[in-house]
């Protein structure tokens, strides 16, 4: 989100973060999910 030189207040400046943490959770959550199918692709591979 840009700000173009604009003042930014608190309530926009708190929105920006929650949507950051928000944003990351997913990223996390993502990465969570294809840790567990590579470990059990690995098994499968190595069995």
């Amino acid at each position: 989100m840009e700000n173009n030189g604009e003042n930014v207040t608190i309530d926009a400046l708190a929105r920006m973060v929650a949507k950051g943490f928000t944003e990351g959770a997913k990223a996390v959550d993502v990465t969570a999910r294809f840790d567990a199918v590579d470990k059990r692709l690995d098994r499968i591979e190595n069995f």
